[in-house]
């Protein structure tokens, strides 16, 4: 069965029908700027008071060139190659590395006495704190449709899925923590916080963190793999098959 079965759509034709192509490059390319210089910003204005286990300006602005890089890399590729879902998933990875990091600076703001607005820091962190659940997941999906944005064979969407039915559960697990609006030192409430399930919320993320994300990122990278070595094998087919057709190899056998 053809790859292709397995896989979503060819984002820019479906983007080309649906008229939505265009307004996709364009949100996509806004959040990148929002999320490389919404970091920045944030990282400029900290509170002196802020404690150095939460947060430095070297540790916070190091990210920002390899985010700007990523941002570049994924914006030429879904405004040249929109068919291709790698230039979407980097994006992705920009944007939601981008605003989780958003989200943690915001806290830290809050918590120790910055001036950004208070009111919002609960719906930020907890929406920050939840894309941050999907960083993993998208870095999983990368090496499995890389670089043609399919994957290998349909046998290979049960682990796709698997991987992003980790990821939500990283995400609602997060919503619903109590604790998430706080560095373990300082603590504003959670108001989706659920108290008596923090165990398995801290069962969860032990799971689906490490454990989880070495087991899918092996496989992926053994996807890998195995799409490098078959292309392997296709070339030195076509490179044998050329050069038995070529006049060089046939003078070759006529002179032996």
């Amino acid at each position: 069965m053809s790859a292709t079965t397995a896989n979503p759509p060819n984002a820019g034709v479906w983007g080309r029908r649906t008229g939505l192509l265009r307004p996709a490059q364009v949100t996509l390319a806004l959040l990148c700027v929002v999320a490389v210089i919404g970091d920045v910003g944030l990282a400029l204005i900290m509170p002196a008071t802020v404690p150095a286990y939460d947060f430095t300006v070297v540790s916070s602005l190091a990210p920002a060139l390899p985010t700007v890089a990523g941002a570049a890399m994924s914006l030429l590729l879904v405004i040249r190659r929109p068919e291709n879902w790698i230039g979407w998933l980097v994006g992705t990875l920009v944007v939601v590395s981008g605003l989780s990091g958003m989200s943690d600076l915001y806290k830290f703001d809050i918590l120790y006495g910055g001036a950004l607005p208070r009111f919002l820091v609960v719906p930020v962190v907890v929406f920050g704190s939840a894309l941050g659940g999907l960083v993993a997941t998208v870095v999983v999906q990368l090496p499995l449709v890389f670089p043609d944005g399919h994957l290998l064979s349909r046998r290979w969407l049960p682990v796709a899925w698997f991987n992003w039915v980790v990821g939500v559960v990283g995400v609602a697990a997060a919503v619903i923590d109590p604790r998430v609006v706080g560095d373990g030192h300082r603590q504003i409430a959670n108001p989706l916080g659920w108290r008596a399930a923090v165990g398995a919320i801290d069962a969860t993320y032990t799971i689906t963190s490490l454990p989880a994300w070495l087991v899918l990122t092996a496989i992926g990278l053994v996807s890998l793999g195995l799409r490098f070595r078959g292309a392997g094998r296709n070339r030195a087919s076509r490179s044998s098959g050329s050069r038995r057709g070529s006049p060089w190899s046939a003078s070759g056998s006529l002179s032996g």
